[in-house]
């Protein structure tokens, strides 16, 4: 009868379930999931959140500090189950972990690196498809490299040309390092452009100015000799002028 007893108020506790540390958000649903389904499976809880084991009646409750009740909490309030609460859950995420994929997609393949360096437009295209894998999406390196390389500039044609056809063969490390000793050539080029038009700015300046001085220097000059031409032509007049006067008194003489 003891025995019995004993037997009747033994509680089996159950193994306890490990902790998953990643918390569900919009961006990472997929990833979630994976890592609480195989949680479920290996204790064989899964068939209560599918709805294929009879479940029992749980909720998830909260106090309500107004009433000093329980009552159910969450968006989930009008679920009577586990199952329904999963099901929510699901429907929920799912949606907003579709909208979310198809535009960080866009984004792959439409974000162009403008001003941005080779390293910094590399590792924004990166993080981009890290997103994208935390929400189930697998995408090769091969399709990142290819779409790295549609966001170039015209500047990079001729290395992108080169890399395209070897894209199937080249990893994403060896792509980024040859784009980036191509940014270091153009930077290089650049600035010897620069160098040369800062020179070639200097010298007009200079021929400009130079030019300036002879002009001014042909005009003062000119108007120099227009002065003295005048002068002397006034001389002229005026001796000319006396010549007959002398004549005329030579005659009376």
């Amino acid at each position: 009868m003891e025995a019995g007893c004993n037997n009747s108020t033994t509680l089996v506790t159950p193994p306890t379930l490990p902790m998953i540390s990643v918390k569900v958000l919009d961006i990472n649903y997929s990833f979630w999931i994976s890592q609480v389904l195989l949680t479920l499976i290996s204790h064989g809880l899964h068939g209560f959140v599918i709805g294929k084991r009879e479940f029992p009646s749980m909720f998830i409750m909260e106090s309500n500090e107004e009433s000093g009740k329980l009552t159910k909490k969450g968006n989930h309030s009008k679920c009577s189950s586990s199952y329904e609460i999963w099901s929510t859950l699901e429907l929920h995420f799912q949606s907003i972990s579709k909208a979310r994929t198809l535009h960080l997609w866009n984004l792959l393949q439409t974000t162009k690196k403008n001003a941005l360096s080779v390293s910094e437009y590399v590792l924004k295209m990166k993080e981009l498809c890290d997103e994208l894998i935390a929400s189930g999406v697998s995408i090769s390196d091969e399709e990142l490299l290819l779409d790295i390389l549609d966001g170039l500039g015209l500047e990079h044609d001729a290395i992108v040309a080169s890399l395209i056809t070897n894209s199937s063969s080249m990893t994403l490390q060896e792509a980024h390092f040859f784009l980036h000793k191509h940014e270091i050539r153009l930077d290089r080029q650049h600035n010897s452009l620069n160098i040369f038009l800062d020179k070639l700015a200097s010298t007009l300046v200079a021929f400009k100015q130079n030019s300036e001085d002879v002009t001014s220097h042909d005009s003062r000059a000119s108007s120099k000799n227009l002065n003295f031409s005048r002068s002397s032509h006034q001389q002229i007049l005026s001796q000319s002028s006396l010549v007959p006067v002398q004549s005329q008194f030579s005659g009376y003489s």
